[in-house]
């Protein structure tokens, strides 16, 4: 049976996101969702970016930090 997985905030935290999907027992066929801010702040943000663009069944929305960063703006201070 395919799911929805929806999931937000993930900041780079790409150790911390393998753990949470094999926690929920993700499969190939399950719509992974992520619902903003897969970037800033962790310390791998290009291996969330490299896993949703690679993986087949998977969608982002554009979350604030990816807001920034497509506007050159790297500090909201």
């Amino acid at each position: 049976m395919r799911r929805t997985i929806i999931i937000g905030d993930i900041h780079g935290c790409f150790d911390e996101l393998l753990e949470l999907l094999d926690e929920v027992g993700i499969q190939p066929d399950d719509l992974l969702v992520s619902v903003g801010d897969l970037v800033d702040r962790g310390p791998a943000p290009g291996a969330v970016v490299r896993f949703f663009r690679e993986r087949p069944n998977s969608v982002v929305v554009m979350g604030n930090h990816e807001r920034k960063h497509v506007r050159g703006i790297f500090s909201y201070a």
